[in-house]
């Protein structure tokens, strides 16, 4: 039954005492990982919808700048609050079902923003806004999913070619707000939520094709019978703890810098069509290089990956502190951008090193609730801190924060390389 990867790409399963035991399979991986990126774009391009005007629209229903931030803030807190809902239907339904779910609530959060723009109701566009989290707290599953089925060696490319679904944000993007925000005039920007929950539509369909094998209870390639370990005793790893702090700054310092600079670009007498150009020049840099990103992992090893990737959020602030020229706010985004993929999927890949099979939805999700309750209370004080601090005021802001991993990284890193060595000695 088990062959340890010389059968190839067939996976098989059976039933061992009630369970489903279920061969790695890098084909699967591989088709998984095409479906989901896919499904990744089309959640990406609804997303860029909010990011791009959630700030611009929060600013005028609600009267208030330090209101203006608040549906960002609503969208991840809405996120975070979904993400242990969400493990609960994937684990009892499956990836599939689960992920259909995700959809339609983006549908849903779609229509409600159409309804908010009519009313004018700032409370209504926040629910709307949590809503698109709820969708994203799913999506957020889309990479562990694609890398669930494959061996060790595909994982990290797996992983990155979900990422890379996001290209299709950056490059549709900016045309597809400036295209979709006009279309309910006079109900300006309707149109775009509008086209967010089209677009989730379309997700579903894609999402059908989505084949992760499931059972209530499964385990993939693991013979040793070895029981799950207690949240607590995984954690005392130095391996887990660079991944989760990694992650977690890397998501919450581009949320940060991602929720300010369409508000503050405005503010800077740039145009709308500006700021979207700037958030897809950052989405480009995003999810472009998840052409390579597997790639370097494999070679350079995935804690030099995430440092260089810490290196560039920190480059990113200190370039946006010297200007607010147009070409200021561009460089600096996509060095943002850059930097978060380097980091967050170096993240997201040591992560999928640290647990056994049968551990992988508490660890995922544990990961997944550290990163977006960070990532909530960053676009939270986004809009006060670009208030009374200005853009400058962001970038000061979170420098800090990707100095002080860097450090923690390289220390936890040193550390568990000379317990190691002094193991083998």
């Amino acid at each position: 039954m088990f062959c340890n990867g010389a059968c190839g790409d067939a996976l098989q399963s059976s039933l061992e005492n009630g369970e489903v035991i279920i061969e790695l399979d890098d084909a699967r991986a591989r088709r998984n990982a095409v479906i989901l990126a896919i499904a990744n774009g089309l959640n990406g391009l609804g997303a860029v919808v909010l990011m791009t005007l959630g700030g611009i629209i929060g600013q005028i229903l609600s009267g208030r700048d330090e209101l203006a931030t608040l549906p960002i803030a609503a969208y991840s807190i809405g996120s975070l609050l979904m993400l242990f809902p969400a493990s609960i239907i994937m684990q009892r339904f499956g990836r599939r079902a689960g992920f259909l779910v995700g959809a339609e609530l983006g549908f849903i959060g779609g229509l409600i923003g159409v309804y908010a723009i009519y009313q004018q109701s700032f409370t209504l566009f926040c629910v709307s806004a949590a809503f698109t989290g709820f969708y994203q707290a799913f999506a957020n599953f889309y990479r562990f999913a694609a890398a669930d089925t494959g061996r060790a060696s595909i994982r990290p490319k797996a992983v990155s070619w979900v990422m890379l679904g996001g290209l299709a944000s950056a490059l549709l993007g900016a045309t597809f707000v400036l295209e979709t925000k006009d279309l309910l005039a006079p109900a300006f920007y309707a149109g775009a939520f509008l086209g967010a929950s089209v677009l989730a539509i379309v997700s579903m369909v894609v999402l059908y094709f989505v084949d992760v094998p499931h059972s209530p209870v499964h385990r993939y390639d693991n013979r040793s019978g070895e029981a799950p370990r207690p949240l607590r005793e995984i954690l005392r790893g130095s391996k887990i703890k660079i991944a989760l702090l990694s992650g977690t700054i890397s998501h919450g310092v581009m949320m940060f810098g991602m929720t300010a600079v369409p508000i503050a670009m405005i503010a800077c007498n740039h145009s709308v069509g500006e700021a979207a150009t700037v958030i897809q020049i950052h989405l480009l840099a995003m999810y472009l290089p998840g052409f390579f990103t597997g790639q370097l992992i494999n070679r350079f090893g995935v804690e030099r990956v995430m440092l260089t990737g810490l290196v560039l959020l920190g480059v990113a602030g200190s370039v946006a502190i010297g200007g607010l020229e147009l070409s200021r706010f561009a460089i600096a985004m996509g060095l943002l951008g850059l930097g978060w993929n380097l980091s967050f999927v170096g993240a997201t890949t040591l992560l999928t090193q640290c647990y056994r099979p049968s551990e992988r939805g508490l660890v995922q999700g544990f990961n997944e609730i550290v990163v977006f309750g960070f990532v909530a209370v960053a676009a939270l004080m986004a809009g006060p801190i670009l208030k009374w601090g200005g853009w400058s005021g962001i970038n000061i802001t979170l420098i800090p924060f990707v100095v002080a991993c860097f450090g923690m990284v390289v220390w936890l890193y040193l550390r568990d390389k000379n317990t190691i060595a002094r193991s083998a000695s």
